[in-house]
């Protein structure tokens, strides 16, 4: 089958790095191409897709209609002539020849603006959560297809006794009204106040808008020896090093799913997220792991002082969030289930 991708941009983000892991994965058995339309892109990230994956760039500059990109774009697409096109954004779907080809859409999460949806042949919804909320804005129905991780490649957390320093790791965007970075280092400031007696450290893995306004704030709250940014990581990196950690928290505000989330799972790392709709999913409202309730700064710091508290019970549940997580969110079963979809819709034209 022929496969074509479609993406506005390719930088280090959940949807973005899930791409990666498809179309390496799908390379194997099909001949897969990327479209990625704007010039923002990396080029680490452009490294880690598979050799057997054709790429093209089309360096269209950002929020800018271009005709000459727009025209390229639909005669690459005739050139190739695609079983299926796959996007990734909403809007790809005004640069592709939808009338002449079958497509799809993945939605990654909630609240996006998703322009165009109802020109797409299916939709599908990374969660159950993301399902509902196309279904209850757009009234469009879409299909649930779970994203999956390589869980082989994540290096697995040995068991060792509590260690004199409860080390904590944030990993995403830094752009605080998402992904809600203040709400942690608030926390982190009370337990400091109550005077714990556990050392707390805090990295904080990841780039964005919020940067300057997160730095400020840990100056504010007198917490630089104690809070880390680390920037941008690969996935290599963070595969590798997440088992370091003690506690994963994501004390997002709004997420359609939280990929990091599944990532510590399979690293054996107890998860600590807010009660909102993707990541209370993920964790089954507490059964894999700790939640608290949103924007609540007291909460979180109350969950983070019962886990650093709780040490036995805390590893019970990362194992059985372990076992939860190689059962449910494994990447080839999220790229089997987009090869019978697409094979329906192909099915569907003849």
């Amino acid at each position: 089958m022929r496969i074509l991708h479609v993406i506005f941009t390719l930088q280090y983000g959940g949807a973005e790095t899930l791409l990666v892991d498809i179309v390496n994965e799908q390379a194997k058995e099909h001949d897969v191409n990327v479209f990625v339309i704007n010039k923002d892109y990396s080029e680490d990230l452009l490294k880690t897709i598979d050799g057997q994956v054709k790429v093209l760039l089309f360096e269209r500059k950002i929020g800018r209609f271009d005709p000459k990109s727009w025209f390229d774009i639909y005669l690459e697409c005739y050139r190739l002539k695609p079983d299926i096109i796959h996007c990734h954004d909403s809007k790809a779907i005004y640069f592709v020849p939808f009338f002449s080809f079958k497509t799809i859409l993945t939605v990654h999460a909630v609240n996006l603006e998703l322009k165009g949806i109802g020109l797409y042949h299916s939709i599908v919804s990374v969660s159950n959560v993301v399902k509902e909320d196309v279904l209850k804005r757009k009234k469009r129905d879409s299909q649930v297809i779970i994203n999956g991780i390589n869980i082989d490649q994540i290096q697995h957390k040995s068991e060792e006794a509590p260690s004199p320093c409860f080390k904590m790791v944030q990993v995403g965007r830094l752009n605080h009204n998402i992904k809600g970075q203040h709400i942690l280092l608030k926390a982190l400031s009370l337990l400091r106040q109550r005077n714990i007696q556990q050392r707390m450290t805090l990295a904080i893995i990841g780039a964005g808008p919020s940067l300057a306004y997160l730095k400020g704030l840990v100056t504010d709250l007198n917490l630089a020896d104690c809070v880390f940014f680390r920037g941008l990581k690969d996935r290599a990196f963070i595969y590798e090093q997440l088992r370091d950690y003690d506690l994963l928290v994501q004390p997002s505000i709004y997420e359609g799913f939280g990929l990091t989330v599944i990532e510590a799972m399979a690293a054996g790392v107890p998860v600590l997220v807010s009660n909102i709709y993707g990541p209370a999913e993920l964790v089954r409202e507490g059964q894999f792991g700790y939640m608290f309730h949103s924007e609540d700064t007291e909460d979180c710091a109350n969950q983070i002082e019962h886990i650093i508290e709780s040490h036995s019970e805390v590893v019970v549940k990362a194992k059985k969030a372990y076992l939860y997580c190689v059962e449910n969110f494994s990447l080839k079963k999220t790229v089997s289930d987009y090869a019978v979809l697409y094979l329906q819709l192909n099915q569907h034209s003849h």
